[in-house]
């Protein structure tokens, strides 16, 4: 598990797993199983498109925003760019 605040200071956990993994492959087509697999595009579509990265977090951390009552929507307005750099390697590291 990795965390990572947002521009607010609220600690977001990133926690892969089973059910995490196949909620974005699910939701966003992007299977991180392959993430480490250098026949794949999974990090340059991670690093390369920011919506991406975003649906994928979205995905990861539905359930945590569910338990706060933030929207996806709401959940983007809390990234600037510094917290989505490190929601970017959060999301890598715990791959």
């Amino acid at each position: 598990m990795k965390t990572f605040m947002d521009r607010q200071g609220r600690s977001w956990t990133i926690e892969i797993n089973y059910t995490s993994l196949r909620r974005v492959k699910a939701s966003t087509g992007v299977d991180l199983t392959r993430l480490v697999d250098p026949k794949s595009d999974v990090m340059g579509q991670l690093t390369g498109d920011p919506f991406v990265l975003f649906d994928c977090l979205v995905a990861l951390l539905q359930p945590q925003l569910d338990d706060k009552g933030i929207t996806a929507e709401q959940f983007g307005e809390l990234l600037d760019e510094e917290s989505a750099d490190k929601a970017a390697v959060a999301l890598i590291e715990a791959a």
